[in-house]
């Protein structure tokens, strides 16, 4: 499996802090944690930043506590991920967290 070092995401992080007004970030990154990643991107951009919506092939009852504790704008099943589902999140207007999951 193919590891990232704290230099390489802290590149990543910062590629995407300059160029991007959305990411889409897996949950699960090898060694490391998607939910770490939003957390940074969150603490870097205090006044706004990139929407983050978190993504994984498991269902969003699998993660309930961790995404609804995360900072990202949402979350989308893999088997869900279309450019008119981001856009609902986005809009505010889909899903932001797991089902039950109280509105941002």
């Amino acid at each position: 499996m193919y590891e990232r070092s704290h230099f390489e995401l802290h590149r990543i992080v910062s590629i995407v802090i300059i160029c991007h007004d959305l990411v889409t970030l897996d949950i699960m990154l090898g060694a490391e944690s998607g939910f770490e990643l939003a957390r940074r991107l969150a603490a870097h951009h205090r006044d706004g930043g990139p929407a983050v919506i978190l993504i994984s092939t498991y269902s969003a009852a699998d993660f309930a506590d961790p995404i609804a504790e995360s900072p990202a704008t949402g979350f989308l099943p893999k088997q869900e991920l279309s450019a008119d589902a981001i856009r609902r999140i986005v809009d505010g207007r889909g899903p932001a967290g797991p089902p039950g999951a109280p509105a941002r």
